[in-house]
C-alpha cells in the first residue's frame, strides 16, 4: 500500500526496481531516524545489490525489459524465493499447476486415510473446522498478548505495532503458537483424530493456495509447496502401516518445505506487520 519515489515511474508505464529493508521500523519517521541508527550491513547489502544489478544489466539490451521503449509485449512474471540458502525461481504461470497439485494430493490423502480407516469424510471436515478455529485462536492470542503489553506499559501504544527490542516478544509469540497448537492437537487426537485433523488442515491450505493463484499467484509457493510435501509424507505414513523405518524418513522429508518456507516467513512477518495483529502466531 506504500508509495515511494519509484511510484511516478511505474505510473508512467516504465519498469523499475524498488529495494528497501524494514527491520527497525520503530525508528522510521521518528527522532530516532538518524544515521547513527542506520545499519551499515544493510546499507552495504543495498550497495552490493546495486552493483550486481549494474553488472548484470549493463551489457544487456534493456528493450525487452521495457515494453514501452522496445515496443514488445511484456514478459510474464516470475516467482522467486529463498529456501535453505538457495534462490528458487520459475515462471509464475506454474502457480496454477502447483496449486492444483496441492489440492489433488490433499484429496489423495483423504482417499488413502479413508481406505485405511484412519479418517472419515466427516472427520476430515471436522479437522478442517478445528484447524480454522486454531488459526482464529492463534490470531486472537497474538492480539491479546499485544493488548496485554500495552495495558502493562501504555507507552507501547505510541510505537505502533513495532518495538525497539522485540526479541523477547517474538520468543513469547513462538511459545504462544506452540501452546495453541499443542492444545488443539491434544483435544483433536481422539475426535476427529490426528489423521483427520492433518488431512483437513492440508485441504484448507490447498484451497487457500488455489485462492492465491487467482489474486496473488506469486505467493502460491508459500502454501502449496508445504502442502505437497506434507501430503506426500502422510500418504507414505498411512501406506507404510507398522513400518516406522519407512514412515518416519518420509514424514520428516515431507515437512522440509513447511519448515523451510513458513518458519522464516513467520519470523519475517514481525518486521513487516509488527507484533500487534497475531499474524506471526498464526503462521507459526
Amino acid at each position: 500500500p506504500n508509495d515511494t519515489d519509484l511510484s511516478p515511474v511505474l505510473d508512467a508505464g516504465r519498469p523499475g526496481l524498488n529495494a528497501a529493508f524494514v527491520d527497525g521500523a520503530y525508528q522510521y519517521h521518528t527522532p530516532g531516524d538518524v544515521p547513527a541508527n542506520l545499519s551499515r550491513a544493510s546499507l552495504q547489502n543495498h550497495g552490493g545489490n546495486a552493483l550486481a544489478l549494474t553488472r548484470a544489466l549493463g551489457d544487456r539490451d534493456l528493450a525487452p525489459l521495457d515494453p514501452a521503449a522496445g515496443r514488445q509485449p511484456a514478459a510474464g512474471d516470475r516467482t522467486y524465493f529463498s529456501a535453505l540458502g538457495y534462490l528458487v525461481t520459475y515462471d509464475t504461470w506454474w502457480a496454477w499447476p502447483l496449486a492444483a497439485l496441492a489440492l489433488v494430493l490433499g484429496v489423495v490423502l483423504l482417499v488413502v486415510a479413508r481406505a485405511r480407516r484412519r479418517a472419515t469424510v466427516g472427520g476430515v471436515l471436522g479437522g478442517a473446522g478445528t484447524f480454522l478455529l486454531a488459526l482464529a485462536v492463534a490470531v486472537a492470542a497474538g492480539i491479546g498478548l499485544w493488548q496485554g503489553l500495552v495495558a502493562i506499559r501504555p507507552s507501547y501504544a505510541d510505537t505502533g505495532p513495532f518495538l525497539g527490542h522485540p526479541l523477547i516478544y517474538e520468543i513469547a509469540a513462538g511459545v504462544l503458537a506452540f501452546a495453541v497448537t499443542t492444545l488443539v492437537v491434544s483435544v483433536a487426537r481422539r475426535r476427529p483424530g490426528a489423521v483427520a485433523l492433518a488431512t483437513g488442515a492440508l485441504l484448507v491450505l490447498a484451497l487457500l493456495a488455489a485462492g492465491l493463484a487467482v489474486v496473488a499467484p506469486g505467493s502460491v509457493f508459500l502454501l502449496a509447496w508445504p502442502v505437497v510435501g506434507l501430503a506426500l509424507g502422510l500418504v507414505v505414513v498411512l501406506l507404510a502401516g507398522e513400518r516406522p523405518w519407512l514412515a518416519v524418513p518420509f514424514l520428516v522429508l515431507g515437512a522440509v518445505p513447511a519448515v523451510a518456507l513458513l518458519a522464516p516467513f513467520a519470523v519475517a512477518s514481525f518486521d513487516v506487520a509488527g507484533v500487534s495483529d497475531g499474524l506471526a502466531v498464526a503462521v507459526f
